[in-house]
């Protein structure tokens, strides 16, 4: 819930670069090359806030990923895709704040996240947990 909200008030440099954009009565006092500026300022900004909102995310996914592979209920490997998907969104957001030139040659490790993604996903979708050991773990009998 923490991510949401800060990724929530990041959205808020969005609104920033409109209402810069719009000529408010506050902003005559800047000619268009500077409102440019600002507002692209504004759009920069958001998306370190995304960043900043991804590292909640990451932590989520290398604890989910290490209950999953520490869990009978599913495959190991998933566990790991997902701890993978929390270290790659851990070096992006990072890169994003030490090291901005790199951000653009650093795009192609996202196809990890999504194949680690898509991974968990199809799996939950198609064959679910181990129902089986669920139940003789709980003693309960799990909906199917």
């Amino acid at each position: 819930m923490t991510q949401t909200a800060v990724i929530a008030l990041s959205l808020l440099n969005y609104c920033a670069a409109i209402l810069l954009l719009q000529s408010s009565g506050y902003t005559s006092v800047l000619d268009t090359a500077q409102l440019n500026s600002l507002a692209l300022l504004c759009l920069d900004l958001h998306s370190y806030g995304y960043d900043l909102g991804l590292i909640l995310f990451e932590v989520h996914c290398l604890i989910l990923g290490y209950l999953i592979a520490k869990s009978l209920y599913m495959p190991r490997l998933l566990g790991y895709l997902v701890m993978a998907v929390g270290v790659t969104y851990l070096v992006g957001s990072y890169t994003r704040f030490l090291s901005p030139d790199f951000v653009e040659t650093l795009s192609p490790i996202y196809l990890i996240a999504i194949i680690s993604a898509l991974s968990l996903c199809l799996w939950l979708l198609v064959k679910g947990v181990n129902l089986e050991q669920w139940e003789e773990t709980t003693g309960s009998v799990g909906v199917v």
